[in-house]
């Protein structure tokens, strides 16, 4: 019963209003604060990891510094010097894990990933500054996505239906990766009729990390500048319409429980679609699933012991899990996830502040500097 509550909560935070008055935000922001500091402080330690993880730390260094900004020119609420502090000592944090991993990053066996990397993965390209609004994405349909057995409980995925909602549909990885590198060599802003026909292509059905593929290469198309080009010039609709899809998915994900192997996948579609602005992602509740997620040595996991989060199916074959550039880091810890969780962190802590209750000031973080 208590996933079925979280649940409507859920609903009801996703129908264009917000989720103020449900949650204590001071101790869950202090929470939050804490775990991205913590996360941070893990990643100081220089360590060989694949370009994915450095993105999210890059993608969570541009949303501190939008917040940062926004807090400095509020009118409405005097901010205290330690309030703005606490948000730069994050910020520099992000900073200096980019300073330090980028020279010693895995490389890749394919070298179209090398490309990418080295030229999507800067700090400057990613201050992506939305207003978090809800009411811009159509309207989660309000019946029941999935199946369910006589007593209300979600019916178990085969492993076909489990690799269906992953990835179903184009690009896969190996498409993704041409397409984007094409965008930045030979030329910039490249593309090929091949490309735009995987990932324009409104006739096929598509899922999981091939929604969130296809939305990643319209949002670096944007951040290196292609608006002008005659393909890309509808890319704010196509963006609006890609992330309606996947709030669709991400409510099927939630009635599901967020089964094993999905959470990757559930960071990514909160991560990229609130990035844009699209606040029907940002949900309180969301951050008292996650933080679960995080070991104790700072990093975090596919998995939760506890809770209702339990996955209700085994889990997934790692054949079926497991992204083509991933890494572990120990303590059950993978690289991917653990980069989704410092952009999803620093975002819901904006989120936090600017629509759910600006008035809380942030906790100090000087005591971790001394």
């Amino acid at each position: 019963m208590v996933w079925k509550i979280q649940l409507l909560l859920f609903l009801a935070a996703t129908a264009n209003t917000t989720a103020e008055g449900r949650h204590d935000y001071p101790p869950q922001l202090m929470h939050t604060v804490n775990s991205l500091n913590k996360l941070l402080d893990y990643m100081l330690e220089p360590r060989s990891v694949i370009g994915d993880m450095i993105f999210g730390v890059v993608l969570a260094r541009g949303q501190l510094a939008v917040l940062r900004r926004h807090l400095a020119q509020r009118q409405d609420v005097k901010m205290e010097p330690e309030d703005l502090s606490a948000i730069s000592i994050l910020e520099n944090k992000c900073e200096e894990i980019y300073r330090k991993y980028m020279p010693i990053r895995l490389r890749a066996i394919k070298e179209n990933y090398d490309i990418i990397v080295d030229n999507v993965v800067r700090e400057e390209l990613w201050d992506v500054d939305y207003p978090l609004t809800f009411g811009k994405l159509r309207k989660v349909p309000r019946r029941s996505l999935i199946k369910r057995g006589p007593h209300g409980e979600p019916q178990k995925l085969t492993s076909k239906q489990r690799l269906a909602l992953l990835l179903s549909g184009r690009p896969n990885e190996t498409e993704s990766d041409s397409c984007i590198s094409l965008l930045i060599h030979p030329q910039l802003c490249g593309t090929s009729p091949s490309c735009w026909n995987i990932m324009a292509n409104k006739d096929e059905e598509i899922h999981g990390y091939s929604l969130t593929h296809r939305l990643l290469y319209l949002q670096i198309a944007r951040q290196l500048g292609c608006g002008g080009r005659v393909e890309f010039a509808d890319s704010e609709a196509a963006i609006r319409s890609l992330c309606s899809d996947i709030l669709v998915e991400l409510k099927r994900i939630v009635e599901l429980q967020v089964p094993a192997g999905f959470w990757d996948l559930f960071l990514e579609e909160v991560s990229l679609c609130g990035m844009e602005g699209f606040a029907e992602f940002l949900n309180p509740l969301f951050i008292d699933w996650i933080l679960p997620l995080q070991t104790p040595a700072g990093c975090f996991a596919d998995r939760v012991q506890d809770g209702w989060l339990d996955a209700p199916i085994e889990p997934p074959a790692l054949s079926i899990r497991r992204k083509r550039e991933d890494g572990d880091l120990g303590d059950g810890c993978t690289m991917h996830i653990t980069g989704m969780a410092a952009i999803f962190l620093a975002l819901n802590i904006r989120a936090t502040i600017e629509i759910w209750n600006p008035d809380v000031p942030l906790p100090s973080l000087y005591r971790e500097q001394d």
